[in-house]
């Protein structure tokens, strides 16, 4: 009996570690995504239609790898795009990315955001944060993974679909042709930028 006493008192002891080091990684995320929401919410309330839409695109910044995300949109969309084009496109599509989520965002225009309690595991966390505007809400599932940065977004569900999955499947029909992918991606620029001065 006093074995398995000393034997179940050593692996608490063992484990008491392991337990620390998750409570501080699900700190660090939800620290992260509360800066994230509340950086958000105070960037919808700027009246200036451009200066709003930049302060939205850097309240992201900090925490999401965006990167990563146009990777995984890029990768989703099956998209065959040269070794020498591919930092070119990449930063097209992380700006598309980019302005289509701040439109989201900006239709919303969130008044207060809740962010949930955090699920660690391993090198990923996942934690629901709400963006609720006068007249819709915006339920969002990130998804974060432990890199030398840090903590940061990867990807995030909205409805159950992935947005790596959602833009992808936007820019799939473009992606078998390299120029087609950048006009398409081009447009869809100017159209934000035409929505950011009304």
């Amino acid at each position: 009996m006093r074995k398995l006493v000393t034997l179940a008192a050593l692996l608490l002891i063992a484990a008491a570690p392991l337990a620390r080091a998750e409570d501080g990684s699900a700190g660090q995320v939800k620290e992260i995504t509360q800066a994230l929401a509340d950086r958000t919410v105070a960037a919808a309330k700027v009246d200036d239609p451009g200066e709003r839409r930049k302060m939205l695109q850097e309240a992201a910044g900090p925490a999401m790898d965006m990167q990563a995300i146009g990777k995984g949109v890029l990768d989703y969309a099956g998209a065959r795009v040269p070794p020498g084009r591919k930092s070119d496109i990449m930063a097209q599509v992380v700006s598309y990315v980019g302005d289509k989520i701040t439109d989201e965002i900006e239709r919303i225009r969130p008044e207060k955001a809740t962010v949930g309690d955090v699920e660690v595991k391993g090198n990923e966390a996942h934690v629901n944060m709400q963006l609720a505007g006068l007249q819709d809400s915006i339920d969002i599932r990130w998804l974060f993974r432990k890199t030398e940065a840090g903590w940061r977004i990867i990807d995030g569900a909205v409805s159950g679909t992935m947005l790596t999955m959602h833009f992808g499947e936007k820019l799939a029909r473009y992606a078998h042709g390299v120029e087609q992918l950048e006009q398409y991606l081009r447009d869809q620029r100017k159209v934000s930028q035409t929505a950011s001065r009304i």
